[in-house]
């Protein structure tokens, strides 16, 4: 049976930048992600960082609405965004405007997915779950 509405807004982006000492470490990209989330009005539930050496950072913002998750390559001039919200708001992409807002990128590569929404004709199948499993 279809579903008859969305049930999130997911973007997936490449942000690019000529100025990349930002993206060098989790102490000073991980501010500017967690500013944009709470613009947003996303509520955190936990977190996750990891600095890489000798330079570059990965993220994880664990959103009651879904997640925000980032990844940096410095040395590209790179900053890999990850954000989905089940929210009923617009939220994912008041999420990307106060984070661009922030750091200024000079080119965006950004792939936007309603999550859920099946087309009237599409069907939609569930596999019947394999009972040993549970």
């Amino acid at each position: 049976m279809p579903l008859a509405t969305n049930v999130g807004h997911h973007i997936v982006a490449d942000l690019y930048f000529k100025e990349t000492a930002f993206l060098n470490s989790v102490r000073s990209i991980r501010p500017l992600v967690e500013a944009s989330i709470q613009e947003a009005n996303l509520t955190i539930l936990g977190h996750h960082f990891h600095q890489f050496s000798p330079f570059g950072a990965t993220g994880i913002f664990l959103l009651s609405e879904s997640h925000v998750a980032f990844h940096t390559w410095p040395e590209h001039g790179l900053l890999c965004i990850d954000v989905f919200s089940c929210s009923a708001e617009n939220k994912t992409e008041k999420f990307m405007e106060a984070l661009t807002r922030k750091i200024k990128p000079i080119k965006i590569k950004k792939t936007e997915v309603v999550r859920g929404k099946t087309p009237e004709k599409e069907s939609v199948s569930f596999p019947a779950v394999n009972q040993a499993l549970l």
